[in-house]
Parts: structure tokens; C-alpha cells; sequence
């Protein structure tokens, strides 16, 4: 018997078995297309993210409401959750400015 052959009758007796056992625990394929079809969920609508009211007008750069607007929309599409992704951005913020003062006061 060629291994094509082996293969085929590995399938056909897994088939069976599902069929025997229909309220079995679903295979590990059936996870993985579940948690695809949970991504496929996950809202489109970018989030309303903002910054701290505590930082100093000038540790904002001119462009941060594009870069808000880009950071909540890839997290939302990402499925990360609103609450996470503003705390993800205001640790970014807190470590990007203390690294800029870090190195601008040498």
C-alpha cells in the first residue's frame, strides 16, 4: 500500500469516527477557523483614542491626531480591545518622551 493509500484510509476512518461520536469535542482545524472567524468580528470602526491631559504642549508633536487617528484604527482592526489600546498608547507615550528627555538632557 502507497503512503497516498495510508493516508487516504487515516482519513475515511477519522470521518467515521466523527460520525460515530457527533457530539465529540471538535478537532483542532475547527478551533483554528473559529478564532479566524472571531478576527473576521473584530470592529472596523477606529477607536476615539487621546492623550493625557497632563502633557506639555510641547512634548506633542504637530502631527498627533493623525497618528492617533492611525494607531486606534489599527488596534480596532486589529480586535485588541479600546480600554488596552489606550493604555498600550499612553505607555508609548510615557516611555517615547521620557527617552526624548533622556537624551536631549545630556
Amino acid at each position: 500500500m502507497d503512503e497516498h493509500a495510508i493516508n487516504l484510509t487515516s482519513e475515511q476512518g477519522a470521518l467515521a469516527e466523527d460520525q460515530q461520536h457527533p457530539d465529540a469535542a471538535p478537532a483542532a482545524d475547527d478551533t483554528e477557523r473559529a478564532s479566524e472567524s472571531d478576527f473576521d468580528a473584530a470592529p472596523t470602526t477606529p477607536y476615539a483614542l487621546r492623550l493625557s491631559d497632563d502633557l506639555a504642549a510641547s512634548d506633542i508633536p504637530d502631527n498627533f491626531q493623525e497618528q492617533l487617528a492611525e494607531f486606534g484604527s489599527a488596534a480596532a482592526k486589529a480586535g485588541v480591545r479600546e480600554d488596552v489600546a489606550q493604555r498600550m498608547l499612553d505607555v508609548y507615550v510615557d516611555a517615547a518622551i521620557t527617552m526624548l528627555r533622556a537624551t536631549t538632557s545630556r
